[in-house]
């Protein structure tokens, strides 16, 4: 990217230098002189005004392939991003109901009746890994990973 923007300031320093230039080469073709015969010399501007005109027309079309660059490689960086905060966003919603489970366990008040089952602890285990599981093979089938 850095390599693109400084193409992009050269080419408008450039772009710069040649409109000067070109506003020289028009002034000195209006410029008259009774003591100098400026025929040839107005036919050397004549030409060099071309050339100029044509540099100035190329460095457009660099520019706008310069800008064109740019955005690709800024939509690519856009891309990427979006496809990390997509995963990111799909692991928080597998977490976040094992989050509320294990909160509302995490309370610690004295009459929670699920907490007297034997073996409670391991089958919220399981219901958690069951919960956060399914959820993963959902977001898989629907193609949220890829």
């Amino acid at each position: 990217l850095n390599d693109i923007q400084n193409l992009t300031n050269h080419v408008s320093r450039l772009q710069s230098t040649t409109e000067d230039r070109l506003i020289l080469m028009g002034s000195l073709l209006t410029l008259k002189s009774s003591l100098l015969d400026l025929h040839e010399v107005r036919l050397y501007f004549k030409e060099a005004m071309n050339e100029l005109n044509q540099m100035q027309r190329w460095l457009e079309r660099l520019e706008g392939r310069l800008n064109g660059l740019s955005q690709h490689y800024n939509l690519s960086l856009q891309n990427s991003t979006n496809n990390r905060l997509r995963i990111l966003t799909v692991i928080s919603a597998i977490f976040m109901p094992l989050t509320l489970i294990a909160g509302i366990y995490g309370m610690n008040f004295p009459n929670m009746p699920e907490l007297q089952i034997p073996y409670g602890y391991f089958i919220l285990l399981g219901l958690m890994a069951v919960i956060g599981g399914g959820l993963g093979i959902f977001f898989y089938v629907r193609g949220w990973f890829d």
